[in-house]
């Protein structure tokens, strides 16, 4: 009977074991994705924000335009398996009237990563992660 009880206890510590071994491991994988999300939504972000001020016309047309609501850039990159979708957003946050403009660029990125279908034993329905960078433009700066 003592033995009984000693190897129910033991399979309970074990089992306890690999539980705090598995939340561990999806926590750090999570971790992983939300970095590369992360840097996914700088570099698009710093990306469009280089495009814009390269060019002339693009810069006045980004500056003097309210975006509101609308995107100002939407789209996909891949890195490795996951598929990163994104969108930018520009909203004013000073004035023409005060002669220096400035706008809140904001990038968000969401993905699923391929890989976490194609595992065996993935949770079903574990959900789209999410990320956001923002930047302040100024009219006047030098990118």
């Amino acid at each position: 009977m003592e033995l009984l009880v000693s190897i129910g206890i033991l399979a309970t510590a074990l089992l306890m074991v690999v539980g705090v071994f598995l939340t561990v491991t999806r926590a750090s994988q999570k971790s992983l994705d939300l970095t590369a999300g992360t840097l996914v939504a700088q570099s698009v972000l710093s990306r469009e924000i280089y495009g814009i001020m390269r060019d002339e016309n693009s810069r006045r047309l980004f500056f003097q335009r309210d975006y509101q609501a609308d995107p100002l850039v939407r789209g996909t990159e891949r890195l490795n398996q996951t598929v990163f979708t994104y969108l930018l957003y520009a909203n004013t946050v000073m004035g023409a009237e005060v002669g220096n403009r400035v706008k809140k660029v904001d990038a968000v990125v969401w993905w699923w990563n391929e890989e976490a279908t194609s595992v065996p034993g993935a949770r079903a329905g574990y959900g789209t992660l999410r990320s956001e960078v923002t930047r302040l433009v100024n009219e006047n700066s030098r990118y």
